[in-house]
């Protein structure tokens, strides 16, 4: 009897419980390529309320108070599947695709019922950005894989084929015919070629300050990475900005203002959800649209008319395929928020990088203020590379499978065997120009060199590491010009005293070529420049230079540093510089200098080893003052030098990319040529190459002044204006303009010219007239352009004035 009464009692509390125990849950895929579909529409038991959206994994959860009967899947591009489930837990569901073209199913008059929808979302479209509501934080699990499309499957046929024959006793698993891969295969599986992980915490403030702490990060095959792949770097987030920047490549934006006239869409579904109605619309640019534009398809959410997500490709061929997919969830019913991101990159050889973020947590922070942030926007906790699995396990979506845990087991003992992080360390040091070498870093930059007065430069150079002194560098070098058969050579002693604060203190001697004239805002070392300008320089003063150098960080963006230097300066040219009726030729210098640089919003990415900048959106200031003493050190010259310049680069819809530079100088008294302005121009009929924020048409040392102003205007349309599938150059125009004086040139016993008057000169380029295809990866595009002097300071000659340069660009499309 009280085992009845248990027995009723625990069935009747339960009853309302076991009304909802009716659940089903799996993935969707392609029946071809077994690749995840997300955001497929599935309905149950013939109702077009009762139904769920996969994920971006393609998958699903749905609960109901119903047996589950009947499933209907759709999807934009595959053939309806209905199914009667015999299985509800992690079943697979496989759509055909079907035969239609989407890119010619379209709806281009004003009866078309997508426009009204679009024209909603763009009118709601800055209410539902989320970079627009107000301070937010949130914490997210990242995941990346990197392969090649079809390595595994072809995998996991050998690795059955092997084991069938092992079963046979055909095959001995430790043959020394099989190779290291066969062996692991059949002794541990398959695996990918390299998985990361990492797990951040965000904060933002609109409109662009932004904090992210990586906490835990693990790369395949590392034991300490301080590097990692996050899908918020890789695309925007959110899908509301007017330019959708992937790869540095900017496409115009389906919902942003003006598009309808550019794009066409397509209402291809509605689904019912409870109250609301979400509309399946796809996009793509309208036929002869001369647009850099997406395709894909979204889904709005008539609760404000919100993207829920979205799936979207660039319109045009590629040399490599870029996707992304995206999915928000109403938070807090404030605002439609990502939830799910995923970008893919896959190269035409087949490698791939899928890289997703699922964000929890999501807070938003009425409290956040500019005083929340520091200068970093991406930094790394010291112990972010060694957290263990209790701590990784509570933010994966899903614990790893087993190629997950695999390919750690596998790829970990292969960078154990090759060093892995050793070889990092040494690739990191490449890039920063170091060759390390035990406790010593060796300048590859300074093996060889070119310029017009030295011809080939041979050198050698060697400088301390962390391996011998933490925050201490000593470093020296030593060079030979062929043409001149001269050497050089200089040290440097750096104590770099904070990090955090880019703080140092550095002291440099060097007896070395400085080219004349050179703008005190670029790199006064000749040895240590690399541009294109520097290999046609061939009026040089030999310089024997002590510098005793501070510098730190301050107010986030500004940079300052402050020296004392001391020069004694031998023209290697026929000059004399008349000075109160004295001849002189060489001379000593010293000054003070004052080097500020102020980048607002600059971003900065941290690690435990560096720093390294990603630039700003915004204008870039640098300024240096320097005062010459005649009582210091022997100095012979007293004197006030200035040079302030000002730049930007920033994108225009429907327009491209302008870039401006603007600089000017003033000395205030007379002092000899080296120390003047003169090297603006790059004209050199050997190397016609296009050289940025240089006067084209203008002659190497052409013009001599001590006050000047410079004006470099540049937009480039990129391939605005005209393009077909397999030719799309792009266009610059260019613009320059600039003035000066000095004024006493009578001291000046050399050939020059002053330029009281306006100096201006245009130009147009074409970019990519030839395109090489550089290992499936990228571009190489190879252009030309003509410059034309006009105005006060042109030749009497036409076609002098004109001058041929060509261009080279690096690009994905």
């Amino acid at each position: 009897m009280k085992q009845s009464f248990i027995t009723f009692m625990f069935v009747l509390f339960s009853a309302p419980n076991l009304q909802g125990q009716y659940q089903i849950n799996g993935k969707v895929v392609d029946a071809e390529t077994k690749e995840s579909l997300a955001f497929a529409n599935l309905t149950f038991n013939n109702s077009k309320t009762r139904g769920v959206i996969t994920d971006i994994d393609g998958k699903f959860f749905y609960k109901s108070d119903k047996p589950i009967k009947s499933i209907e899947i759709s999807y934009l591009g595959y053939e309806t599947l209905k199914l009667k489930p015999d299985a509800f837990q992690d079943i697979v569901i496989a759509l055909k695709p079907t035969l239609e073209n989407l890119d010619e199913v379209v709806i281009t008059n004003t009866e078309n019922p997508a426009l009204r929808i679009i024209r909603q979302v763009m009118t709601n479209k800055e209410l539902n950005n989320p970079l627009k509501k107000g301070g937010f934080s949130y914490t997210s699990y990242n995941k990346s894989i990197v392969d090649v499309e079809g390595r595994q499957k072809k995998s996991d046929s050998l690795r059955q084929v092997f084991l069938n024959q092992i079963k046979k006793g055909e095959l001995d698993p430790e043959n020394d015919t099989l190779n290291g891969f066969e062996k692991t295969l059949i002794r541990e599986g398959n695996f990918n070629i390299m998985l990361f992980e990492s797990v951040t915490k965000r904060k933002f403030l609109p409109p662009d300050l932004s904090e992210e702490t990586v906490v835990a990060t693990r790369v395949s095959g590392f034991k300490n990475p301080y590097f990692t792949v996050l899908a918020t770097e890789l695309q925007p987030f959110g899908f509301y900005q007017d330019n959708i920047n992937l790869m540095d490549l900017h496409f115009l934006n389906p919902i942003a203002k003006g598009s309808l006239k550019h794009y066409d869409y397509t209402l291809k579904d509605k689904i019912l959800r409870d109250n609301d109605t979400i509309f399946n619309i796809s996009f793509q640019p309208k036929p002869g649209a001369n647009i850099d534009g997406l395709k894909g398809f979204m889904y709005i959410n008539s609760d404000g008319y919100a993207i829920q997500n979205v799936v979207t490709e660039p319109y045009d061929k590629l040399i490599t395929h870029l996707k992304i997919q995206q999915k928000y969830k109403h938070v807090e019913d404030k605002t439609w928020f990502p939830e799910q991101l995923n970008f893919e990159f896959t190269t035409q050889q087949g490698v791939f990088i899928n890289s997703k973020t699922y964000i929890k947590d999501i807070k938003f922070l009425d409290s956040l203020s500019p005083k929340d942030f520091d200068e970093v926007q991406l930094k790394y906790e010291e112990n972010a590379p060694s957290r263990n699995e209790e701590f990784w396990n509570q933010y994966r979506i899903d614990s790893l499978s087993q190629i997950d845990k695999t390919t750690y087991k596998v790829i970990d003992s292969i960078g154990e065997r090759l060093k892995s992080d050793k070889i990092l360390d040494v690739a990191t040091a490449l890039v920063d120009g170091y060759i390390p070498w035990g406790k010593f870093n060796i300048p590859y930059n300074r093996f060889f060199g070119y310029n017009r007065y030295e011809g080939f430069r041979l050198g050698a150079g060697l400088e301390t590491n962390k391996k011998l002194f933490k925050n201490f560098i000593l470093g020296g070098y030593t060079a030979y010009g062929f043409k001149d058969n001269e050497w050089k050579f200089g040290g440097k002693a750096r104590y770099n005293i904070d990090k955090s604060k880019d703080m140092f203190l550095q002291f440099n001697y060097n007896n070395d070529l400085r080219e004349i004239g050179r703008s005190t805002l670029n790199n006064q070392n000749f040895s240590s420049a690399e541009d294109l300008r520097d290999i046609i320089a061939f009026t040089m003063d030999m310089v024997e230079h002590y510098q005793l150098e501070f510098g730190r960080r301050d107010f986030k963006y500004l940079t300052w540093h402050i020296a004392l230097r001391n020069e004694w300066i031998r023209p290697k040219y026929d000059y004399t510089f008349v000075n109160n009726s004295n001849n002189i030729t060489n001379f000593r210098n010293s000054e003070a200098i004052l080097n500020l640089r102020y980048a607002f919003r600059e971003r900065l990415v941290e690690t435990p080893q560096k720093r390294i900048s990603l630039g700003t959106n915004y204008p870039v200031v640098n300024m240096r003052y320097t005062n010459g003493f005649d009582s210091f050190l022997n100095g012979d010259f007293n004197y006030q030098k200035i040079e302030v310049s000002l730049s930007q680069s920033f994108f225009i819809r429907n327009l491209g990319q302008t870039h401006y530079h603007i600089q000017a100088g003033y000395i205030d008294s007379n002092i000899p040529l080296g120390l003047l302005f003169t090297n603006e121009g790059s004209n050199d009929n050997d190397i016609p190459i296009v050289m940025p924020d240089t006067f084209q048409t203008m002659l190497p040392y052409e013009f001599l002044s001590d006050r000047y102003v410079n004006l470099f205007l540049t937009h480039d349309l990129g391939s605005l204006l005209f393009k077909t599938k397999t030719f799309n150059p792009g266009l610059v125009i260019h613009h320059n303009m600039s003035w000066g004086n000095i004024d006493n040139p009578q001291s000046h016993i050399w050939n020059f010219k002053t330029k009281d008057k306006i100096f201006i000169e245009s130009g147009l380029e074409v970019t990519k007239l030839i395109k090489l295809n550089y290992f499936d990866t990228f571009y190489l595009g190879i252009g030309a352009g003509g410059f034309y002097r006009y105005g006060h300071y042109s030749f009497d000659k036409a076609s002098d004035n004109f001058v041929f340069k060509m261009n080279i660009t690096f690009t994905l499309n």
